[in-house]
């Protein structure tokens, strides 16, 4: 409450600036807010209710009235410097002078109120900096709207409409100082001489003082203008700096999931591929693995898919460019088979523009695909592995065969191992990166021991099922059995 008050004396002493031509101390504030408390209370408090009683019928009244109370303070302060005793003024009759004053002025002062959008978005950017210079601004060039409706007459100051505690005159000192005690009669309109402030005004309003009765310019579209395309501007920096701090984020995930997940192991007993046996356990004669004998390594750089990149490079000379991608937290875990278990934490639904290429099972039309992020960690036992063959199932049909970016992994991995890999399927339809509500792939292993070769295990289909995908409560069931 005092805050407000001493805000509104503030006001106060903005508007004793622009009338008395001269820049008063900031601390006359204080003493004004104790002076004229319950007056500006109750003008505060009337105007609030008001205002708040039109806005119950769908707001839109409120706001209208909202502006035609927008120069109750500024009368208010202009009758005491008028020399009327403060006890005497009519909160009631300030609200209706205000109303007067502003039919037919309620546009003119949404426009103006409307040029200052622009300021305050670039004053934001500034940390709060800018509006050191931007309050005085809008504060100043709404009193000269003021004056602008009484038809630019100067209000004459009380001849003492406040002693401080020192007893000196801290108003009329200040009158006498720049245009000498004596000179006026109370209500005397006096021609004002050019001011910055007035200068403020006519360039927001687009008047200007030459004539007794100024006519606005159409120059406000301008200022309209001027204000969206400021907004635009700082709409277009946030995104811009919106989009960078969650591309960092992404890579900064895809980071920490590359380091705790692939890691992939290449050293074998040959430089064949051939695992020798181990803990009793031997290999059939033909297991390699398939890492090092396909030279692996050397594959694992075309492997790689980065969810913040712009584009997706399929091979050397496609690179399609990526318009929408959707990050799938399907943390999948299949059962056990043969000590061996496979999981995918994430997968992306990445939609890119329509259009024919190799996508895996020769030249077809695609507008998006699947990405999976595989992970197949083995025990005890040799296995062989083939998840970039996977068949892949949505809501539109069948998906296309896997791209051979994804036979990273594909064959024999020994065991002890963990490997994994991104499997890219390119889908036949993709609408949007929110139209797929169900998928569902399989793909096949195999035993790579001796001992488990010929055994009920000895082959094994991996599988998953997610429905209400496009939905907050994704659903996951494991598929996984043996074949």
């Amino acid at each position: 409450m005092i805050s407000q008050m001493v805000t509104l004396a503030l006001n106060f002493v903005y508007f004793n600036w622009y009338t008395l031509k001269k820049v008063p101390r900031v601390l006359d504030a204080f003493p004004l807010a104790a002076k004229y408390a319950w007056g500006l209370f109750k003008l505060q408090f009337l105007i609030g209710l008001f205002t708040g009683l039109w806005a119950l019928l769908f707001y839109i009244p409120g706001i209208i009235k909202s502006f035609s109370y927008a120069q109750s303070l500024n009368v208010y302060f202009d009758r005491l410097n008028h020399g009327e005793d403060p006890t005497k003024i009519s909160a009631l009759d300030c609200i209706t002078q205000s109303r007067q004053l502003m039919n037919g002025n309620k546009w003119r002062l949404f426009l103006l109120q409307l040029s200052f959008i622009g300021w305050l978005l670039l004053a934001t950017l500034t940390l709060g900096i800018g509006f050191l210079w931007l309050t005085p601004y809008v504060i100043m060039t709404q009193m000269a709207f003021y004056v602008g409706l009484k038809g630019a007459s100067d209000p004459v100051p009380d001849p003492n409409p406040m002693v401080s505690p020192g007893g000196s005159d801290l108003i009329s000192s200040q009158v006498a100082e720049t245009q000498g005690v004596g000179e006026f009669s109370l209500g005397e309109p006096i021609k004002p001489e050019p001011t910055v402030e007035d200068s403020l005004y006519n360039q927001a309003m687009g008047t200007t003082n030459q004539t007794p009765n100024p006519t606005p310019k159409r120059n406000w579209i301008w200022w309209l203008v001027g204000g969206v395309i400021a907004v635009l501007v700082v709409l277009a920096l946030g995104n811009v700096v919106s989009h960078g701090i969650q591309s960092a984020r992404e890579k900064r995930a895809e980071t920490q999931e590359s380091s705790s997940t692939r890691k992939i192991t290449i050293d074998t007993d040959s430089d064949d591929g051939k695992v020798a046996p181990h803990n009793g356990i031997k290999p059939v004669a033909d297991f390699t693995d398939a890492l090092n004998e396909r030279g692996g390594a050397s594959r694992a750089s075309s492997n790689k898919f980065d969810p913040s990149s712009r584009t997706l490079e399929v091979n050397y000379d496609v690179k399609p460019k990526i318009t929408g991608i959707r990050k799938l937290a399907l943390n999948w875990q299949s059962e056990k088979w043969l000590d061996s278990r496979a999981t995918i934490e994430n997968a992306w639904i990445v939609k890119i523009p329509q259009q024919k290429f190799e996508v895996g099972s020769g030249e077809e039309t695609t507008g998006g695909l699947l990405v999976f992020h595989i992970n197949i960690k083995t025990g005890k036992y040799d296995n062989n592995y083939y998840p970039s063959q996977m068949t892949v199932k949505t809501n539109f049909g069948k998906a296309y065969d896997s791209h051979y970016k994804s036979t990273y992994i594909d064959g024999g991995i020994p065991n002890d191992k963990s490997r994994s890999e991104y499997v890219y399927v390119f889908l036949k339809k993709l609408p949007s990166i929110k139209s797929i509500n169900k998928l569902e792939f399989t793909f096949s292993a195999y035993a790579g021991d001796e001992s488990t070769e010929d055994g009920d295990e000895a082959s094994y289909e991996f599988g998953m099922r997610a429905t209400n995908v496009s939905g907050n409560r994704m659903k996951v069931t494991d598929l996984s059995r043996t074949e």
